[in-house]
């Protein structure tokens, strides 16, 4: 790959990397299925030294550019195909479409419920839960935790 066309994807990458938020890493692939990502949010600066392409983050990363094939942008790991759980004990989970059920759940009890995304951070929390469906139309698609009480349970959109 020569450095002008090298030089062309990286600037076209750059105007992608200001403006797309929901991107999370940068991915540069390499020959052999060798592979360097870099959290977007820690990257400070990306510079062309010498024969390389260095990325600052807590540290300097130096790639030489002809072990790059292509640079892309991606998201955290998520799944689109929807998934009844069976994690917690005897509760399951059934979602149809942006409504899902916890079954085996006694609606004589009250719970707190919180919903975490993959990165671990709470979306959706309800207190005093007794097992009334839960719309989940405020999520986008991926991969989350239920917890119900002590019981947790996976779930994905």
């Amino acid at each position: 790959m020569n450095k002008k066309r090298l030089l062309s994807v990286l600037f076209v990458s750059t105007l992608a990397f200001g403006s797309m938020s929901a991107q999370t890493s940068m991915v540069a692939y390499g020959e052999d299925g060798k592979y360097w990502t870099f959290d977007i949010n820690k990257v400070e600066k990306v510079t062309f030294e010498n024969k390389s392409l260095v990325f600052y983050t807590t540290q300097r990363n130096a790639i030489d550019l002809t072990q790059i094939q292509s640079i892309k942008f991606v998201d955290l790991a998520t799944a689109i195909k929807p998934q009844v759980s069976t994690l917690g004990g005897n509760l399951s989970l059934l979602r149809r479409g942006n409504i899902v059920s916890v079954k085996g759940w006694d609606s004589s009890k009250t719970a707190t419920v919180a919903i975490y995304s993959a990165n671990g951070q709470i979306v959706d929390q309800r207190k005093g839960w007794n097992g009334a469906d839960i719309d989940l139309s405020n999520l986008g698609r991926g991969v989350y935790i239920l917890k119900v009480n002590n019981k947790t349970l996976k779930l994905t959109l």
